[in-house]
């Protein structure tokens, strides 16, 4: 696979769609300062001598596709990174997932918002694992990895890891400065909640699901999981907020069947 890579000051895309075919796609908002080039097995970025960041904004359904049978993986570095309207990073890893990652290095605000108009996608970040030729217990799949000062996944945007492989999943890790706040559903014919969660639906077990920080609030039907609606575990939900965790209001009636599994640690 080879990198497919935008660097500059400030990037912004709209109803764009960005694919390396089983490859490394990067984003860098950079407003000061030096990027290195590392070499495996694509060209990838060191962000150690940034001094200043701008932001990097996906509206109108724009995607980032890093999907096929080797990817390599995204990654998005900037200031505040915003995805809405049915905006996505996405991978679908059909073989080796080894390096099939995402990391979202937000120095201020990562922000997820709504879905398309039809509400049939979600904007936010999504790592599927549909390799089917594997056997099990091998290699899992990719994780996502997120590090921000505030994380806000709010009207049915989404951090998932769905599995439907006979392989484990990867796992989702989200370390903040201050909160994460899942807020509210999307509604139209469909229903979508704000989730940030790992869902297994064959053999393959599902991966855990860590966030760290101060503040943790879900509210009004905002989902944090790691279920199964297959023959496999689903997997951890590791809760770390040193001060508080906040859950309140309603929604509406849940859409789907999963059963929980695995353990909560807050």
């Amino acid at each position: 696979g080879e990198t497919l890579a935008l660097l500059g000051n400030g990037l912004s895309l709209s109803g764009s769609n960005l694919v390396a075919d089983s490859g490394h796609i990067a984003l860098g908002s950079i407003r000061s300062g030096t990027v290195a080039l590392k070499k495996d097995e694509v060209w990838r970025f060191d962000y150690e001598g940034v001094g200043e960041w701008n932001d990097i904004i996906l509206r109108s359904q724009s995607a980032l596709d890093a999907s096929g049978l080797e990817s390599q993986g995204i990654q998005l570095a900037g200031h505040t990174i915003q995805l809405t309207e049915g905006s996505l990073a996405f991978i679908q890893a059909l073989g080796n997932a080894n390096n099939a990652d995402i990391e979202v290095m937000a120095r201020d605000r990562l922000y997820l918002a709504g879905a398309n108009p039809e509400v049939t996608v979600s904007s936010g970040i999504r790592s599927e694992l549909i390799n089917l030729s594997a056997t099990p217990d091998t290699v899992s799949g990719g994780d996502i990895q997120i590090t921000a000062r505030d994380i806000v996944v709010e009207d049915g945007a989404e951090i998932v890891l769905p599995n439907y492989s006979v392989q484990t999943s990867g796992s989702i890790d989200i370390t903040v400065d201050q909160s994460i706040r899942v807020n509210d559903v999307a509604t139209q014919e469909l229903i979508r909640f704000s989730r940030i969660a790992v869902a297994t639906f064959s053999q393959g077990n599902g991966g855990d699901v860590t966030l760290r920080g101060n503040r943790l609030f879900l509210t009004d039907g905002g989902t944090i999981s790691s279920s199964t609606g297959g023959m496999g575990n689903g997997g951890n939900v590791r809760i770390k907020m040193s001060e508080s965790v906040q859950i309140t209001g309603l929604a509406p009636e849940s859409a789907g069947d999963f059963r929980a599994s695995g353990t909560i640690d807050a």
